[in-house]
């Protein structure tokens, strides 16, 4: 008889109650745990930062545009002119210069500048207007040149005045002549301090006279300076001088005498005055007293009235 078969029953091994077991570790899930907590911390800590670290751009480059910024408002201050002048006189000559008080011609210089805004930088001022106008409303400056200064902010005007020679009494005006013979100014706005050392002469040709007018020839200017040099290094005060109506002929009446001398433009200086001194001692010596005049006008000659 066959005997039957026993079933074999799997073996089935128990879980053991995690309770009273031992702990399990286990490599991979311990990493995976471990890793995932830094991560996360990682970029907690990062957004962090980059929350605390966002700035606006342009922050870093606050410093450079503030310098920059000082320096272009630096720049344009110092291309900028105020209304205010220097007056420089650039004659070398010793004698006084044909001028008014210099307060006249630097209110004569505001008044230009302030006709244009353009006046108001050197880099777009019209030095060469200015100067021309300026020797427009004074001849009595001479050649005028306006600069413009590279530091400062005052306009620089240069200027060579004319020289006082004498001056011309016309038709009950008088004007201030210079050394080209030109009529620069009135004589009353001349400084007092000049006029009265300038010699006067009278005319009596009848011209008629204006500013920046040439009334006398440079030949004439120069003889009566001549003749004065030489009359007052011999002692002899002048009166008065006068221009008749006659060509190259100039009177001069010295102090106290009752006549004037006859004077030749175009003969030497030196030559006359010796002639006149030389009469005038002969007619004293034999008690002749001319009532009009002593004529010099001729070469080693001399006639009276």
């Amino acid at each position: 008889m066959l005997k039957r078969k026993k079933k074999i029953q799997p073996e089935v091994r128990n879980r053991q109650n995690s309770g009273s077991s031992a702990p399990v570790f286990s490599y991979y899930s311990n990493r995976s745990t471990s890793s995932g907590t830094n991560t996360a911390r990682n970029m907690t800590g990062l957004n962090n930062d980059r929350a605390v670290t966002k700035t606006p751009w342009w922050l870093g480059y606050m410093p450079s545009l503030v310098a920059g910024t000082l320096v272009l408002l630096s720049g344009i201050y110092v291309t900028t002119l105020t209304d205010n002048v220097r007056i420089q006189i650039t004659t070398k000559d010793t004698r006084p210069v044909v001028v008014q008080e210099m307060a006249v011609y630097e209110r004569a210089a505001q008044d230009l500048l302030e006709q244009s805004v353009l006046n108001k930088s050197k880099l777009t001022i019209n030095t060469n207007k200015i100067a021309d106008e300026l020797e427009r409303q004074f001849p009595e400056l001479g050649d005028t040149a306006v600069t413009v200064p590279l530091i400062g902010r005052k306009l620089i005007i240069q200027v060579s005045p004319a020289q006082p020679v004498l001056i011309l009494a016309v038709r009950g005006d008088s004007f201030v002549i210079d050394d080209d013979g030109t009529a620069v100014l009135k004589s009353s706005q001349l400084v007092s301090s000049t006029r009265d050392k300038l010699p006067v002469i009278t005319d009596d040709t009848g011209i008629l006279a204006e500013i920046g007018q040439q009334l006398l020839t440079t030949d004439l200017v120069a003889f009566t300076r001549q003749l004065a040099a030489n009359l007052g290094s011999k002692q002899i005060g002048i009166e008065s001088y006068s221009l008749p109506a006659v060509a190259n002929e100039l009177h001069v009446r010295p102090e106290g005498k009752g006549y004037y001398i006859k004077f030749n433009t175009e003969i030497d200086v030196r030559l006359q005055v010796g002639t006149y001194i030389a009469v005038s001692e002969k007619l004293e010596a034999d008690g002749i007293t001319p009532t009009e005049y002593i004529d010099v006008r001729i070469e080693e000659r001399a006639y009276y009235k």
